[in-house]
């Protein structure tokens, strides 16, 4: 679909448009015509469209080189290879022009009005980022020339009343391009959910977004959007969007703020809520006369909330509830109403003021995408681009105070257990810093990037060059042993952390590695750990990890999903069984009339692989999510799958004696043939309803899960107590 017949349009030479328009397509042929078109038929013609087609392969580029050639206002940028939402929407970005921005998929449009209503409704006001309107969700044919509805009335949007929320769509916001450039644009780093973690990022920096009272934008229901494609992954970055505003932060990792809120979402949401109220109680004292209670409730005011924006007029709305409260709107009691108005604009004027002097940020040169460097001690070959905090750059030990706790992160499941652990020992005051290997995954380096900007390099005798508190590992055998005995040289406190499941008597290793037995303190999963090493100092803390999963909603897969298999013969562990495994596993599925995906363990030997067949390219975390059974030798994997609900056929034809599976207790099904995996898979229909409960006193044996007591807490209060 092209522009409307007859439609022609040319623009000066010096032309500056008072708002940029970035749309983005993907193979959105059938849609972008209609998208544009709803462009031309806006009120307010002062704008520019950049097109972003990201390396479309359907007929994307024609679409839109005929709006191009038929209206200077629209230009068209193309990405050679597909680069996502996110790198679309910052290439977009990088071209704006105007003063205003706001983002439009190809696969929705715009009602007439959209541009202008908003345009109308910012405020000068520099804490204000934008305005948004009103939107519907439409059928995938939808028109726009089908009216919407009244709109709804909705609250502008600031970070104290999101409550872990944003009221509107991606495309619903018109933003400053200053401010958008500012805050580093959409996280290129998430493949979803990347809109809802910009958004609250800006609204953390202090901003707020003012409502217009129209519906502008229609918002397509198209089969196989990305939400659509994958709620588990769109879940998982949510989750983790939410857990980031949940922690108290640097104001510094916030570039381009106004008035950054650094504590915890859920305390400004809790004390702006007690705020209104308190200055409710103020006018509703003031007006009574009663001195001593006014001097009470201004004792308890907070100065610090009126830097930021609040979601709430402090003048306006307690003058407003105390006069109707009081019955005090008659015209006989003006006198008492100017002077309500009077007391307030007296008494919160110098702190609004104090709210004064903040700015908006200018824009400068192109979108820069920023990314955190971990740097690792040892120069700037350690050096890798990652994540998006702020730069800081290490010296090594030097920076190490003294006293400092070492974590010694070797693989991303690490991180998920001694992040939160590191968070719960600084909120206990012990100073803590991360080790990692020279070949580290970048993985690990990503993960880590949510808790530090900085990470040591592999030093194995850093206890001999500088007074560390302790070390915790959670392996104490392989390459972390050497550390664990330089600490002990020293009498250093060490500590191993129990996660996942465990080859406690090396039984499959073919290696004495010794687990759990060179550290002097065990911070044990479960109950089964303190049974294993029993000759051992061991303290129940239970996984920060897995306990995060359980406390999770049980996954509810369809009848016709895949059954997932867990291919993971790694580390010289019966690698020379992998082949006959993977063979088994899937002809005994296949038998079955099911379906399969397997997940390659990355450490996976080539030779292997080449067995497998439907190898899925997504994490197996994401997997578990949508699988209708786990099939899985020895693996922590099995944990997780009980965890979410999963049920678990452990299939081990090879002759694995490691315990811990071999006695299912009606908590899984144990397989040795193909023949058996048939029969188990083909069960399945009886495991699935109400599987967690029924696996629930295994796992609660492998893994201790407190309600009361988050496994981190547990872990941190036990390490702060024996330093």
């Amino acid at each position: 679909m092209g522009p409307p017949p007859g439609h022609s349009r040319q623009v000066a030479a010096d032309w500056r448009p008072a708002i940029s328009v970035v749309v983005t397509a993907h193979n959105d042929s059938r849609y972008l015509g209609s998208a544009l078109t709803s462009l031309i038929e806006q009120d307010l013609g002062d704008f520019e469209c950049v097109v972003v087609d990201d390396s479309s392969t359907d007929l994307t580029l024609d679409v839109a080189a005929a709006f191009t050639a038929a209206d200077a206002r629209f230009r068209v940028v193309h990405h050679e290879g597909n680069a996502g939402l996110a790198a679309a929407r910052n290439t977009g970005l990088s071209y704006a022009r105007a003063p205003w921005v706001t983002f439009l998929d190809a696969d929705d449009f715009l009602w007439p009005g959209a541009l202008s209503r908003r345009l109308d409704a910012v405020s000068d006001d520099p804490a204000c980022a934008g305005a948004y309107c009103d939107w519907r969700a439409v059928p995938e044919d939808s028109s726009p020339r089908l009216r919407p509805d009244e709109p709804r009335g909705l609250p502008r949007a600031t970070f104290a009343e999101a409550r872990w929320e944003t009221p509107f769509i991606a495309s619903a916001p018109l933003l400053r391009t200053a401010t958008v450039r500012a805050l580093g644009g959409f996280s290129e780093d998430l493949h979803s959910a990347e809109d809802f973690d910009f958004y609250l990022r800006l609204l953390r920096a202090g901003y707020w977004i003012g409502y217009a009272r129209y519906v502008g934008v229609g918002y397509r229901q198209v089969p196989g959007s990305m939400i659509r494609a994958d709620p588990a992954l769109h879940f998982e970055v949510v989750r983790s969007v939410v857990d980031a505003i949940e922690r108290e932060i640097d104001p510094a990792a916030i570039p381009g703020a106004v008035a950054p809120f650094t504590r915890p979402m859920s305390y400004y949401a809790r004390e702006t809520t007690v705020l209104r109220r308190q200055l409710r109680f103020l006018a509703l004292a003031h007006l009574t006369g009663r001195a001593e209670q006014v001097e009470r409730v201004l004792a308890r005011l907070e100065p610090d909330l009126f830097r930021h924006p609040l979601p709430f007029d402090p003048v306006e709305d307690p003058y407003r509830y105390t006069i109707q409260r009081l019955g005090l709107q008659d015209p006989a009691h003006a006198a008492r109403r100017e002077d309500l108005r009077r007391y307030l604009d007296t008494t919160l004027g110098p702190l609004l003021r104090g709210t004064e002097g903040t700015s908006t940020p200018t824009a400068a040169g192109e979108l820069s995408n920023r990314r955190t460097v971990l740097t690792k001690a040892g120069g700037p070959a350690g050096v890798r681009e990652l994540h998006r905090l702020p730069q800081r750059v290490t010296d090594g030990i030097e920076d190490l105070a003294r006293g400092t706790l070492v974590l010694v992160a070797q693989s991303r499941y690490h991180v998920d257990e001694l992040g939160p652990l590191a968070e719960e020992l600084a909120a206990r005051g012990v100073p803590t810093s991360f080790m990692v290997p020279e070949r580290a995954p970048d993985t690990v380096l990503v993960e880590l990037s949510k808790y530090t900007d900085v990470a040591l390099g592999w030093d194995p005798e850093l206890p001999d060059r500088c007074a560390v508190a302790g070390v915790v590992v959670l392996n104490d055998w392989g390459r972390p042993r050497q550390l664990v005995e330089c600490a002990q040289r020293h009498g250093t406190a060490t500590f191993a952390k129990v996660e996942g499941v465990q080859d406690f008597t090396d039984a499959d290793t073919q290696r004495r590695r010794q687990a759990y037995r060179q550290v002097r303190h065990v911070l044990g999963q479960g109950s089964n750990d303190v049974k294993a090493l029993a000759d051992r100092d061991v303290t129940i803390v239970g996984s920060s990890r897995l306990e995060r999963i359980w406390l999770e909603r049980a996954c509810t897969p369809g009848p016709d999903e895949p059954v997932l298999i867990n291919f993971n013969f790694t580390y010289e562990v019966l690698t020379d069984q992998a082949d006959e495994w993977i063979v088994s596993a899937q002809g005994g599925i296949e038998d079955a009339g099911r379906s399969f995906v397997v997940s390659q363990h990355p450490a996976l030997k080539a030779g292997h692989a080449t067995l497998a067949r439907n190898v899925t390219a997504q994490p197996i975390r994401h997997e578990l999510t949508r699988a209708a059974a786990l099939v899985s030798r020895f693996s922590t994997v099995i944990y997780e799958a009980m965890a979410r609900g999963v049920p678990v056929i452990y299939h081990n034809p090879h002759g694995e004696q490691v315990p811990d599976f071999q006695d299912p207790r009606d908590a899984f099904v144990r397989t040795t043939s193909g023949v058996e995996l048939r029969d188990a898979v083909r069960g399945l229909a009886a495991w699935q309803a109400g599987y967690r409960k029924r696996s629930a006193t295994f796992f609660a044996e492998q893994v201790d899960v407190d309600l009361d007591r988050r496994s981190e807490a547990r872990g941190a209060e036990l390490i702060a107590g024996l330093l």
